[in-house]
């Protein structure tokens, strides 16, 4: 086998390896408890192990059966906090916050209490702009779509305040809560 052509084998392995993991996600497998309406839902403890803070994330809810068949399978998003003049980032570096997530019913004849859970983290989204994962799921275009949107508002918001002034402005804001 030629040496060099190996090395470089190697080297590409090397470089295409994912990234560890920067996101902690503990959650309890199965017996998950009801909200007050009777819809299953789970306690998920996430933990950012950067120094970078994370401003969105893009998880992977998996519901199996007792045979280890997949009878649910979708997506959770967690977003930038929208709290007008809110600096805080939605996960800090170093930082841990808990969620409660709603639990997909699964498919078929298939009792929750017989399925165990699994949360993969598919996508984050730090606050420097940078990114992480896998995004099998195409988290990071809802993201940026959801980014563009609130960017053209911004934009229509600062022109209606250049044009109309602030009298403008309240108006807008009474006639759209």
């Amino acid at each position: 086998m030629n040496f060099p052509w190996l090395l470089a084998v190697s080297g590409c392995f090397a470089l295409c390896a994912a990234a560890e993991n920067p996101i902690t996600l503990e959650y309890p497998k199965s017996g998950f408890p009801r909200d007050e309406h009777g819809a299953p839902y789970v306690e998920l403890r996430t933990e950012n192990r950067t120094a970078r803070a994370a401003s969105a994330l893009g998880l992977q809810i998996v519901l199996r059966d007792s045979a280890g068949r997949v009878v649910a399978d979708t997506v959770h998003t967690i977003g930038p906090l929208l709290a007008a003049g809110r600096k805080e980032p939605l996960l800090g570096p170093g930082r841990t916050r808990s969620w409660r997530l709603p639990l997909p019913q699964p498919q078929g004849n298939v009792s929750l209490q017989d399925c165990t859970l699994e949360v993969r983290a598919d996508y984050v989204r730090f606050g420097d702009g940078s990114d992480w994962g896998p995004d099998q799921l195409r988290t990071s275009q809802y993201f940026s779509g959801f980014e563009s949107g609130a960017r053209m508002q911004r934009q229509a918001v600062r022109e209606l305040l250049d044009r109309e002034g602030e009298t403008g402005l309240r108006k807008y804001l009474a006639e759209n809560p």
